[in-house]
């Protein structure tokens, strides 16, 4: 096959991606970001979920890529399901297949041994696995079943360097693994003057807040119940300071996150928006974006983006937080409250000057590493380098 390029490449590529579901996830945004980065080649990209009504398809659809969404409620269910998968494949004529997080590895690697496509197999795997009681029971099973398949596979991706070291210990082979990073769109992603002060209006309050970001699901991996007790003590002595809490289950009807903001005292200073397909908007709206995650973390998307937003960014040193960063005076250890509330309220007592000059900092070093066209090439590497390849299995 020629290399995959616009001056190169005669015949359309087609890519089947499996992934279980089309909601707001960070492998789900990281594959709608490869996907949107490509158009203009010569690649057709068929995207089958397990499950229906991702809020994403038409984002999908709007960048050429074909979805065909499966009916199952559960994504471990749609693995048992395994001849519709395969028919969804085998009617794409793929000629590479590539599996997103635990179960579309799962899937994809299933419906070739089962002869649905002949083409190729890869694994993305989107997350540490440091202990496998940090997953749902479900997802555990999958994790421990794909060991079994692990050998399958051209390559298996990871977004962080402790990712594939995590997962080789639990039999996943470190010599077909490949670290690629996340892309960030940094033409989507970026400064955006004046939607400081219409978030501001929007939430009713006074032009002189200080904004602190949080965007992420309500989920015990992002740490939610950490940054909520910094910022009771970053609010005690910054009046000005309202916490604003974006994603899936962020609202004001999740029982869980309201005992959280009861419990630390912080109605009225916590505003919960719920999940945003515009995120682009609100970034540079913030003054502060804090990510508390914990170590289950591989490539923090949240991090990447606000800093290629021009915000500064106090996180948790998990994953490829540092080598996002590249500013230690800016990452805490995991759990450390004390440690949280310190930089976030030095960050936050900065002048706009310095601010500003800080998220000029943090956006270079993005744009230099993780811009989308960057990453893409990589993607392209490794696919040209698999479809061209035997079979090592």
């Amino acid at each position: 096959m020629a290399c995959f390029c616009r001056q190169r490449v005669q015949a359309l590529v087609r890519i089947v991606h499996l992934i279980s579901n089309l909601n707001i996830g960070g492998a789900e945004c990281a594959l709608c970001t490869l996907v949107q980065g490509m158009q203009g080649l010569p690649i057709q990209h068929v995207v089958v979920s397990m499950m229906p009504n991702g809020v994403l398809v038409e984002r999908l659809r709007d960048a050429g890529a074909q979805v065909v969404e499966l009916g199952s409620r559960r994504s471990l269910s749609a693995v048992s399901q395994l001849h519709r998968l395969g028919k969804a494949v085998q009617d794409a004529h793929p000629d590479l297949v590539q599996g997103w997080m635990y179960h579309g590895n799962l899937a994809a690697s299933a419906i070739s041994l089962c002869r649905y496509t002949r083409a190729p197999v890869i694994w993305a795997v989107r997350q540490r696995l440091e202990r496998l009681s940090d997953n749902r029971l479900r997802t555990r099973l999958v994790i421990l079943a794909s060991r079994a398949f692990a050998s399958q596979p051209r390559r298996i991706l990871y977004n962080s360097i402790d990712a594939a070291m995590d997962h080789s210990r639990f039999g996943y082979p470190l010599a077909r693994a490949q670290v690629v990073p996340n892309a960030v769109d940094c033409e989507r992603f970026k400064p955006r003057p004046g939607v400081a002060a219409a978030l501001r209006r929007d939430l009713g309050l006074d032009p002189t807040s200080l904004l602190v970001g949080r965007i992420g699901r309500n989920a015990a991996m992002k740490g939610n119940g950490m940054l909520l007790t910094a910022f009771k003590r970053i609010a005690a002595v910054e009046p000005r300071a309202h916490l604003v809490l974006i994603g899936p289950s962020m609202t004001d009807d999740d029982p869980q996150l309201n005992d959280l903001v009861d419990e630390a005292g912080l109605r009225g200073r916590v505003h919960r928006l719920g999940a945003k397909l515009d995120i682009e908007n609100f970034y540079p709206a913030f003054d502060l974006v804090i990510s508390s995650s914990s170590n289950t973390e591989g490539f923090p998307n949240v991090i990447a983006e606000a800093a290629a937003s021009g915000t500064p960014v106090v996180a948790t040193d998990v994953g490829e937080s540092r080598s996002i960063l590249r500013q230690s005076e800016l990452l805490v250890a995991p759990g450390d409250v004390a440690a949280l509330t310190r930089v976030g309220s030095s960050v936050l007592a900065l002048t706009d000057e310095q601010k500003t000059r800080l998220g000029r900092t943090l956006r270079a070093g993005i744009v230099e590493r993780y811009a989308v066209q960057k990453i893409i090439h990589r993607y392209l590497t490794i696919w040209r380098e698999c479809v061209d390849a035997p079979a090592q299995f």
